[in-house]
C-alpha cells in the first residue's frame, strides 16, 4: 500500500517484485492505485514544504575551486544531456535517438524488463537525486511501461482536483521540546491501520499517551495537542 511518493518508478519496482514473487498472477490483475478521501470526496493531506530528494547542503569552508567544480558538475546534472546520462544511460548503448524520440536498448532481465540503472551503473544512486527530483524523469521514463507511468500520473491529477492542504504550523515544526523530540510514529502504517479498520484513531491517542508517561516531563497542553493534530493530517 502506497500511502504517498507513488512515482511511475516505484510503481513499477512493486509491480515487478509482486511479478517475481508471483510468477503465475499477472501484476495488472492484483495491484491498483487509489485516491483515498474523507467523508467529504476530499484527499486530505499537510502542504508538503520540506522536500529534501533535490537539496543539496555544501561545507562552509569549501574553497572556491571545489565549489566551484561542484557547481560544474550540477548545472551538467541539471542539463536534458545530464540527465539522459544518469537515467537512460550511454547513447548508441542503452538507448538511441530516433528524431526527439528516446528509445531504451539496454539489457533485459528473466522477466523482459528494462534492467535497473544502478544494476547497471553503481554511480546513479548518487546522482539521481541530484538538483532534479528524479519523478520529474519517472513520469515520462520511456524505459516503464506506459500503464504504468500512466496510472502513476494520473493518481496525482486526480489528488490534485479534489485536494484540500492543510498549512504547515510552523509553531510544530520548529518546535524542539523533549515530548516532541523522542514522539516516535511509523505514520505510514498508523494510516494502513486506520484505512483497513484495524485500528481506530485511538492508536495514535496511545501512542502518545505512552510518550508522555515513559518521558515524565509534559509539553504544554497546546503543543501536545497540535502536534498530534499536525501528524494526522490537520485539524478538524
Amino acid at each position: 500500500m502506497f500511502i504517498d511518493g507513488a512515482s511511475a518508478a516505484n510503481v513499477n519496482e512493486r509491480n515487478q517484485a509482486f511479478a517475481k514473487a508471483n510468477p503465475d498472477i499477472n501484476p495488472a490483475d492484483a495491484i491498483g492505485l487509489a485516491t483515498v478521501v474523507g467523508p467529504d470526496g476530499k484527499f486530505h493531506g499537510q502542504q508538503n514544504i520540506l522536500n529534501y530528494w533535490a537539496g543539496e547542503i555544501f561545507k562552509p569552508d569549501l574553497n572556491d575551486e571545489t565549489f566551484d567544480r561542484i557547481l560544474s558538475i550540477l548545472d551538467y546534472v541539471a542539463s536534458p544531456e545530464g540527465q539522459r546520462l544518469i537515467f537512460a544511460g550511454i547513447e548508441g548503448k542503452d538507448y538511441k535517438m530516433e528524431g526527439d524520440k528516446l528509445v531504451i536498448t539496454r539489457e533485459k532481465d528473466d522477466q523482459g524488463n528494462f534492467k535497473y540503472m544502478g544494476d547497471l551503473y553503481p554511480s546513479y544512486y548518487f546522482f539521481y537525486t541530484k538538483v532534479v527530483l528524479p519523478d520529474d524523469w519517472s513520469a515520462r521514463d520511456p524505459s516503464l511501461p506506459d500503464s504504468i507511468r500512466n496510472a502513476a500520473v494520473n493518481m496525482f491529477k486526480v489528488k490534485e482536483k479534489i485536494a484540500e492542504l492543510v498549512p504547515p504550523d510552523y509553531d510544530v515544526l520548529f518546535l524542539s521540546a523533549p515530548n516532541k523530540d523522542k514522539f516516535n510514529v511509523l505514520i505510514d502504517d498508523a494510516i494502513t491501520q486506520l484505512i483497513m479498520g484495524k485500528k481506530g484513531f485511538g492508536c495514535v491517542l496511545e501512542r502518545m499517551e505512552e510518550v508522555r508517561r515513559t518521558e515524565g516531563e509534559r509539553g504544554s497542553e497546546r503543543n501536545q495537542r497540535s502536534f498530534g493534530e499536525t501528524i494526522m493530517g490537520g485539524r478538524r
